[in-house]
């Protein structure tokens, strides 16, 4: 699993660096991640920026995100896609709904999109 904060043990590397938390009214980060030795990634912690209940998913896709033009219906694969109650007094685990996760091999590209409807 690739808890927050990520691995410092130099396991992934952030192609597009997320931030821990947004101040305006963004729903969900997109971000890409490089594996610098094989892992698989089963879960993460995320730290909400309200206490409310929402519907959160994460998907995942091969690849480098910003070279793909087609939308979520195209190539991305849903990992998470349940209802939570989320409390900023702690980080929520999400952990992958289907199967063992994401196994990233060595030197290879992957994109996740986290995505909460209520921001």
């Amino acid at each position: 699993m690739c808890n927050s904060p990520a691995p410092t043990d130099g396991s992934i590397e952030y192609l597009i660096q997320p931030q821990s938390r947004s101040k305006d009214s963004t729903k969900g980060i997109m971000f890409t991640i490089r594996a610098r030795h094989d892992i698989t990634v089963t879960g993460f912690d995320i730290p909400p920026k309200r206490s409310k209940s929402c519907n959160m998913q994460v998907y995942t896709k091969k690849g480098d995100y910003r070279y793909f033009k087609d939308g979520l219906t195209e190539g991305w694969s849903t990992l998470f896609d349940k209802n939570m109650k989320l409390n900023t007094k702690r980080l929520e685990h999400i952990q992958a709904d289907k199967g063992d996760g994401v196994f990233i091999p060595k030197w290879k590209i992957q994109s996740f999109i986290i995505y909460c409807n209520r921001g």
